[in-house]
């Protein structure tokens, strides 16, 4: 192929590919997943109370650190959507209670802390925190 046309076809062709193979193989796949990790984490809910509650609020700031809770407003709208089913959304009120527990952990270290570089971050990553902005207090000083 000549170079005037690559710089045209070549894009456009990987782009046609890449599509395919997304909405043929990648997302049923994915949506499958995505409605079996549902699944579980309604399963942990529902079975176990508020132990399930207590094991997700431990392990949601270690998924925060990696991107992951991204992926959450997803499963909430699944819940929502299917409110007879879920008994509705719990996700939220669980990551608000870590995020205030992050704020908190901030907040201590802020009152027990000498150190005026750490006393300045400890303020100001509680307050984010507890706002729901946890990343500065997970990355920064939990």
């Amino acid at each position: 192929m000549p170079a005037t046309l690559d710089f045209i076809f070549t894009p456009m062709i990987t782009i046609i590919f890449t599509a395919f193979i997304t909405f043929a193989f990648v997302g049923p796949v994915l949506r499958i997943a995505g409605n079996g990790l549902t699944d579980g984490i309604v399963y942990l809910y529902n079975a176990s109370g508020f132990i399930g509650s207590t094991i997700f609020g431990l392990v949601y700031s270690p998924i925060v650190i990696t991107g992951l809770h991204q992926s959450f407003p997803a499963i909430e709208t699944q819940l929502l959507a299917n409110i007879a089913k879920t008994g509705g959304d719990f996700f939220f009120p669980i990551a608000s209670m870590a995020n205030a527990a992050q704020g908190a952990a901030c907040l201590a270290i802020f009152f027990l802390t000498k150190d005026k570089k750490e006393k300045g971050l400890a303020s100001s990553s509680g307050l984010s925190a507890l706002l729901g902005i946890t990343e500065p207090a997970i990355l920064g000083l939990t």
